[in-house]
């Protein structure tokens, strides 16, 4: 179904139903949630704040609720650059422990 906030998918499975707002102008998932089978919510998503990056549409903010555990977190962007190289190495200190598995 579709009303002013998007495009809504519901997705029902034996122990958890999850729900989908595709926000239609970026056609990207706006809103997400997971109940379990009594219907309590256990997650609830959202992503707001859409900027273009070029062609790209880009959220920049994004919250996620855990209402039963009482937890959240919420990360917002004040600058975001995309396809750019990401320089993820670090230094091992001295002294630590190494473990192969």
């Amino acid at each position: 179904s579709s009303d002013d906030e998007g495009y809504h998918i519901t997705v029902r499975g034996d122990r958890e139903t999850r729900q989908y707002v595709i926000d239609p102008r970026y056609f990207l998932v706006s809103q997400y949630e997971v109940a379990d089978a009594e219907g309590v919510t256990r997650l609830r998503a959202q992503a707001g704040r859409v900027t273009e990056l070029g062609s790209i549409p880009v959220p920049r903010f994004v919250r996620i609720v855990f209402p039963e555990e009482m937890r959240s977190v919420t990360i917002a962007y004040d600058e975001i650059d995309v396809n750019e190289p990401v320089d993820c190495s670090f230094t091992i200190p001295t002294g630590a422990e190494r473990r192969n598995r």
